[in-house]
């Protein structure tokens, strides 16, 4: 069975209903108007900057590969092995970018793979010789079932559920629970046990395979550090880290030491379950649920809540004043990341006492030194949808080269032309940037620009259509170092 979550495409889809459901008397009646979409293919596209191909736009190897796309968002090309049409990779699930790669998992062909070679080596058998310009499928020698277990290779690609990619590492999570790592291997962030680089994939030692069954239910990768949420024997569930300790970034209530060459289960402050998990380059977050929430929308990919990832017909929501979310933080903070109010490192799992009372986190994204969320607010028996906070690095965070550090949540005025009130459904961090995808599907990158590295606050030009006169709508966005790739849906109306 596919568990997929609800995509940000849902959530738009919902909001007229949702509208309803708080107050709003503007709501559309169906009637012969309404419509109905059927969704096609998926469609990966891409912008920023591609030094290392991790934009994949060259099709045969005909072509120069586009190190930069002159602002425009295009299609990745399709692997050589097997053209789509329109030269475009097609039925793509979710993507993620990492610090020089760019990862698309496909629903019926595997993982394809674009970027600097010796972190997409998969994709060209184990060699490193060349950067992967034009995306290809991951074959590597690491796949079978020796290593993994039966129907775990990426090349069954009904298997893959989830990518997260690191600044040079790859993280895999399959439907049966199983992660699986390639890439560079210095600081142990790939979970083996040593500290060997490895250029076809290997699974994870999964210290919580003994205790359940179910196995993991989501991934992360930062800069040298990996991370997973595991479903324990109660039903709850568990955060496991691995990889460099530096900051304090693994949340084991120690700094430095030596590095940790297998996951390490992390003591947290809530007992609540988690539903998603994030690291930027130092720092990381985890969101908890006081309630059974369905879905978080995280940086690429939207995560399942633990009941519903096991099939199970999620809670009522809880009416007490307990109910909501809890957004945790910890690892570096010299520019103020963590949330907490001072520029410091924490070492442990510390909630962020400004987004409690009414603030519900939708979305949640982090970059290298800047933290991003996505808000509804209730208050007063008003419910606000969708407003965009963040902190941190302050260029990086505001758009503003001359703004300051914030070491506390901000509110980021995201209106459209006119000044009217914007809905944000996602975000989706790079280094020094945040990707933002609203409501009416306009994505905008706010911080500092991979193009010419100045200040900015830019709306992409996001096709609507392919060549073929098919209508596309964004489904997610990832981002990574210094590009970002859209998933888009072909949609049909009936």
């Amino acid at each position: 069975a596919d568990y997929e979550a609800s995509s940000a495409q849902d959530r738009r889809a919902a909001a007229p209903a949702a509208a309803a459901a708080d107050g709003d008397d503007d709501e559309e009646e169906e009637g012969e108007d309404s419509v109905n979409l059927i969704t096609g293919g998926c469609k990966a596209y891409t912008w920023g900057s591609g030094g290392w191909g991790q934009l994949g736009r060259v099709g045969d190897g005909s072509e120069e590969p586009e190190v930069d796309c002159d602002g425009r968002v295009g299609a990745m090309a399709a692997p050589s092995s097997k053209k789509k049409s329109n030269n475009k990779v097609v039925d793509v699930r979710q993507s993620s970018c990492g610090g020089s790669q760019t990862v698309c998992i496909t629903r019926t062909e595997g993982a394809l793979v674009c970027g600097r070679s010796f972190v997409c080596c998969d994709a060209v058998s184990g060699s490193v010789r060349e950067h992967v310009t034009t995306p290809q499928f991951a074959t590597g020698s690491g796949l079978g079932a020796s290593a993994v277990g039966p129907n775990t290779g990426l090349t069954m690609g009904l298997t893959l559920r989830q990518v997260a990619c690191g600044e040079n590492h790859t993280l895999f999570l399959t439907f049966g629970g199983v992660v699986l790592a390639s890439g560079s291997n210095f600081y142990g962030q790939l979970g083996d046990g040593s500290s060997n680089d490895h250029h076809t994939v290997k699974a994870v030692q999964a210290p919580w395979a003994k205790q359940a069954p179910r196995g993991c239910i989501t991934i992360a990768a930062g800069f040298a550090c990996s991370a997973a949420v595991t479903l324990n024997a109660d039903g709850g569930t568990d955060l496991y880290t691995w990889g460099c300790n530096d900051f304090g970034v693994l949340g084991l209530g120690t700094t430095g030491g030596p590095d940790q060459l297998t996951p390490q289960k992390v003591t947290m402050e809530s007992a609540h379950k988690i539903t998603a998990v994030e690291c930027g380059d130092w720092h990381m977050a985890a969101l908890t649920q006081q309630n059974n929430a369905t879905v978080c929308v995280t940086s690429g990919a939207s995560v399942l809540a633990p009941d519903v990832a096991l099939g199970k017909k999620p809670a009522p929501a809880s009416t007490d004043t307990e109910s909501g979310t809890q957004l945790l933080t910890w690892g570096c903070g010299s520019c103020g990341q963590l949330g907490h109010g001072v520029f410091a490192d924490l070492n442990t799992p510390t909630s962020i006492s400004m987004l409690a009372n009414g603030k519900e986190v939708v979305s949640v994204s982090l970059g290298a030194s800047h933290t991003s969320v996505v808000l509804d607010i209730t208050s007063g028996g008003r419910r606000i949808k969708g407003q965009l906070w963040t902190w941190g690095n302050g260029p990086a965070a505001t758009g503003q080269s001359d703004s300051a550090h914030s070491a506390l949540p901000r509110y980021f005025n995201f209106t459209k032309k006119g000044n009217q009130n914007n809905v944000a459904i996602q975000v989706a961090c790079g280094d020094n940037f945040t990707a933002v995808l609203d409501e009416d599907a306009a994505v905008t990158v706010i911080g500092i620009s991979p193009m010419n590295g100045g200040a900015t606050r830019e709306v992409l030009e996001v096709p609507k259509e392919d060549e073929s006169k098919t209508s596309l709508d964004i489904e997610s966005i990832s981002a990574g170092g210094q590009h970002v790739c859209l998933v888009l849906a072909e949609r049909s109306i009936v």
